[in-house]
């Protein structure tokens, strides 16, 4: 991905030096600090930023006869939305196939589960077959009549 230059960048877009720099110092538009300390811009983030500029400049780098410059800087924008659109694309196909495994297990569990209560439902069918039947209906003794079934003396 070709880098621009703050000059360069500037003429591109028929905009000053200074406005790229206000730009990108209040966050605007982002660029990357060179270690020489200059910045480095990327051609996509100006078409972002200032997306009529840059298609005004490049009109009019082709009818002031410098066509050569109009194609470039096109084509360097192109070249950096292709980039990031492949970018995108990767990203979106990493979480589809994310999406798609936890799909799978979330549904392996839930048929786990499912077979786990059907286990349990048949086992506790077995039991209730194993127990006696209820006898009757056991009436509740009120709570004070259990003195009278200690013995006194």
């Amino acid at each position: 991905m070709a880098e621009l230059s703050l000059a360069q960048a500037a003429t591109l877009i028929g905009k000053s030096k200074s406005t790229l720099t206000r730009a990108i110092k209040s966050g605007r538009m982002s660029a990357v600090r060179r270690a020489d300390g200059t910045f480095g811009l990327d051609p996509a983030e100006l078409l972002r930023v200032y997306p009529d500029a840059v298609r005004g400049a490049s009109d009019g780098a082709s009818r002031t006869g410098d066509p050569v410059a109009s194609d470039a800087a096109q084509q360097a924008t192109q070249q950096s939305e292709i980039s990031a659109l492949r970018d995108d694309l990767a990203a979106a196909r990493q979480a589809a196939a994310v999406a798609d495994a936890e799909r799978r297990a979330a549904v392996a569990l839930a048929d786990e589960r499912a077979r786990a209560l059907e286990a349990a439902e048949r086992n506790l069918a077995d039991l209730r077959r194993m127990l006696p039947a209820p006898a009757g209906p056991v009436s509740p003794r009120p709570w004070w009549r259990f003195w009278s079934a200690i013995p006194h003396k």
